[in-house]
């Protein structure tokens, strides 16, 4: 008699192997399987799985039976479902934790630092007059400013 392994099992074939488990991002969805099929990139599965499950927004998995979704770095972002790679922010927008899904604006008066993870306030003889500024800019000749945080240079 032919042995029959439920999903989320296989039989191998080999005389005595019985039924054995799918790994982790692998998973055999109907009774019968002789083999476990891969997780796509951007999916995993737990061990016994009958399906594979879709990394989350915030996460990632590049290869084929992955066997987590990884959280995407601070300074990256991931805004889909079944991510393969997690995106840079933009110059001026920042992402400081582990996951994170969106960048967040830099506000008037400061800059993204050059890791994207925390806006930077401007330093004195520098401003930044609008939101989402790249860098801080150095007041013009006959121009300064003395405070932290400007959004404007004054004349001298």
């Amino acid at each position: 008699a032919c042995l029959v392994c439920v999903a989320g099992f296989f039989a191998s074939g080999m005389a005595g192997s019985g039924c054995l488990f799918c790994a982790q991002g692998t998973y055999a969805p109907l009774p019968r399987a002789s083999t476990c099929m891969s997780c796509p990139a951007g999916y995993t599965s737990l061990v016994n799985a009958t399906a594979c499950l879709a990394c989350i927004e915030g996460t990632y998995a590049m290869l084929l039976e992955s066997s987590v979704c990884s959280y995407c770095d601070p300074g990256r972002y991931g805004p889909n479902k079944t991510a393969t790679v997690c995106l840079a922010c933009q110059p001026g927008t920042i992402a400081s934790g582990q996951g994170t899904t969106v960048c967040l604006d830099c506000l008037a008066g400061s800059a993204s630092n050059v890791n994207l993870t925390a806006c930077d306030l401007c330093l004195p003889g520098t401003m930044a007059s609008t939101s989402r500024m790249p860098a801080c800019a150095l007041c013009a000749a006959g121009q300064y400013v003395d405070a932290y945080n400007s959004t404007a240079c004054r004349t001298c």
